[in-house]
């Protein structure tokens, strides 16, 4: 289970002290709008932006500079190997 976290800087700080916690991020774009989902560890972040906002491209940079892996999606664990 992941508890979601309501402010992303709540997870960022959380992410700068707690390096042996997980680090993954997703981001979806769908028209003029992206939806990101963080996860640090137990804690995550999701929200919809648009894809001019300022957050939107701290978080993107934020998980890029600091090594977070990025999920391009999700398959069952039965089915990962055919």
């Amino acid at each position: 289970m992941v508890n979601i976290v309501k402010k992303w800087k709540d997870l960022k700080n959380y992410a700068i002290h707690a390096p042996q916690a997980v680090h993954a991020y997703q981001s979806t774009e769908e028209k003029d709008k992206a939806q990101v989902r963080v996860l640090v560890g137990k804690y995550g972040f999701v929200k919809e932006y648009t894809l001019t906002d300022p957050e939107l491209s701290e978080i993107m940079v934020f998980c890029d500079r600091n090594g977070f892996l990025d999920v391009s999606g999700m398959i069952a664990d039965d089915r990962f190997f055919q």
